[in-house]
């Protein structure tokens, strides 16, 4: 009898070593996982935080450039040109398209 049981106790080791195993096996891939998903996550929370600064100032020099544009007809003289202090916000052609204009702050600079 002494057979019998020490060979029950080698198989039921050898189970419990295969299934130590493969739930050591399945937290390694639940864990490299997780980790994937997190640095997707951080990926694409800053691709949309760079947008959203980036789209943010882009509406903001839009909506400048759009209101210097606007304001400069009802500004004009009798001789049809401005008559304001001379910024260079106001010699920003209307027909450029926003993709080609360049952004210029209230100096004038780019």
């Amino acid at each position: 009898m002494a057979k019998s049981k020490q060979r029950q106790r080698q198989l039921a080791r050898a189970r419990w070593e295969r299934q130590r195993a493969r739930r050591a096996a399945r937290a390694a891939r639940a864990r490299r996982i997780g980790i994937a998903v997190g640095v997707l996550a951080a990926v694409v929370a800053g691709t949309a935080l760079v947008w959203v600064i980036v789209h943010i100032g882009k509406t903001e020099d839009d909506r400048n450039n759009q209101q210097s544009t606007s304001s400069a007809p009802t500004s004009a003289g009798s001789s049809g040109t401005p008559s304001g202090s001379g910024s260079a916000e106001s010699s920003v052609p209307t027909s450029a398209s926003p993709a080609t204009r360049t952004p210029t702050s209230s100096q004038g600079k780019p």
